[in-house]
């Protein structure tokens, strides 16, 4: 790693890959992992995994029925209020608990949220542990450590790469989130700020008990009871591989567990081994049309890479009014941007359609919530109601991504068939959607370099100017 981080003693060039002992932990045909994801950009870790954008029940009679081991529901609840997010999830967990008891099958739960600790806890998790039977869970295990994203938690604190440096969380821009914000990015203290009752319920489940393997992480899991509330350090992939052969050992002892993780853990708990990072010429079709990408996350990492994208020569720059927006004119911004994207796609021109980037300042968390609402459905009724199928498209933003995917695409479920740069999923859209097989980018807000946007915009050009010329030849 070579960074200026606390952990720098415990850094190792070798990691080890466990992914095949936890492939062999989980052979039993009753297990299923259900990946409950807040946003989409959750399974930016994993590849040749289905996520369902429906939790009726035969959608997930289906998956719960299927050969796969695990599968995602995309519950999109960080857009949502935390008494709507808790009543989302009330629904799944019935439906959930019903299917399993009648099909015999053994469900490992995860919540998948935010790897820089935004999101609805507990209300998240609630559900599961007031429908999870007689006995219950344990514990809650909390593990936010997300590496491709450089977030890593040690002795209990969790922390954020900014360059060659790592922060608490506490001091970056999203622990001051108007919907989500914190006060302590130290594990313990977090739970409590947001669950008082649990304060004081709280173990650290440290690096240094980790490292001496996975029996002595048996160990101190058997100790947890009455939903025990247990951080996770973990600052590599092997980490996280201990914790979860240990988590499976226990499993199988008649201990239970709901696990609030980020993306890095899922791949981890699921025996997904690594996959090299997918290639534009794998993704775009030849031909003359212009990509789109869609910006709607307003994260400083954000606007900085869309600073970076602008620069890119020939990239036409359309912006959606945030003001006019929220104040009105949403039909107007919608219709002008799609007449100006619509000219210069067809002229084989990329197009970057975004909001304005001055924040629109929202004096409540309600109403921080309602006006990302309010813009999202501009970003949506962009792409729903454009008629130029793009060569492909990105969508930038978490809750963006999910919007654009469900209600302007019509995307019922999809595959996601990889990562096009580190943390940043593709999807496959489903025969459903508005423009089926389409290469959907689900580019996360907090995610990358300043040019990470910038470098896929530029391999996607650049295949499809290849992918033109053979097909002349």
């Amino acid at each position: 790693m070579n960074s200026n981080c606390p952990w720098q003693q415990y850094e190792r060039a070798h990691i080890p890959d466990e992914s095949a002992r936890i492939q062999a932990a989980l052979a039993d045909d009753v297990d299923k992992i259900v990946v409950l994801d807040d946003d989409p950009t959750g399974c930016q870790t994993v590849h040749d995994i289905r996520v369902l954008f429906q939790w009726d029940e035969a959608s997930l009679r289906g998956a719960l029925t299927s050969s796969d081991k695990l599968f995602y529901v995309l519950t999109n609840i960080r857009s949502l209020s935390a008494a709507e997010a808790e009543a989302r999830h009330w629904q799944v967990a019935t439906r959930l608990s019903a299917l399993a008891s009648e099909l015999g099958v053994r469900l490992h739960i995860i919540s998948r949220s935010d790897s820089t600790l935004r999101g609805h806890f507990p209300a998240d998790l609630r559900p599961f542990w007031s429908v999870g039977g007689k006995r219950g869970f344990d514990a809650i295990l909390l593990i936010p450590a997300f590496f491709e994203g450089g977030r890593y938690t040690f002795h209990g604190t969790h922390y954020v790469r900014q360059g060659e440096n790592c922060v608490p969380a506490d001091e970056t821009e999203f622990a001051r989130d108007k919907a989500f914000g914190f006060q302590s990015s130290y594990l313990p203290a977090w739970v409590a700020e947001k669950w008082p009752e649990q304060a004081g319920k709280v173990e650290v489940l440290g690096l240094e008990t980790i490292r001496r393997g996975e029996e002595a992480v048996a160990t101190f899991l058997a100790q947890a009871t009455h939903l025990l509330v247990i951080s996770v350090d973990a600052v590599d992939y092997h980490d996280l591989e201990i914790v979860a052969l240990a988590c499976l050992a226990q499993q199988r002892r008649g201990q239970e567990f709901l696990i609030r993780s980020a993306a890095s853990f899922v791949r981890v708990y699921g025996g997904i081994s690594a996959q090299a990072l997918l290639r534009a010429e794998e993704l775009v079709p030849p031909g003359r049309i212009g990509g789109l990408v869609m910006v709607g996350s307003y994260v400083s990492k954000t606007t900085s890479q869309l600073a970076q994208l602008l620069e890119l020569e020939d990239l036409v720059p359309v912006e959606l009014d945030v003001e006019k927006i929220v104040h009105g004119e949403l039909a107007a911004e919608v219709s002008r941007a799609i007449d100006k994207i619509s000219a210069e796609l067809a002229m084989g021109n990329d197009v970057v359609c975004y909001t304005s980037r001055k924040l629109f300042e929202a004096a409540t968390a309600t109403e921080s919530l309602q006006v990302g609402r309010v813009v999202a459905d501009a970003v949506n009724g962009v792409v729903k109601f454009l008629d130029t199928r793009p060569s492909f498209l990105i969508a930038k933003g978490g809750i963006t991504s999910h919007e654009v995917a469900e209600l302007g695409l019509g995307v019922q479920s999809a595959l996601v068939t990889g990562q096009i740069s580190a943390g940043v999923p593709v999807w496959e859209l489903g025969p459903e959607s508005k423009w089926p097989g389409l290469p959907y980018v689900v580019f996360p807000g907090n995610v990358g370099n300043e040019d990470s946007l910038r470098h896929v915009v530029e391999g996607f050009r650049a295949a499809r100017r290849r992918e033109s010329i053979k097909s002349f030849k």
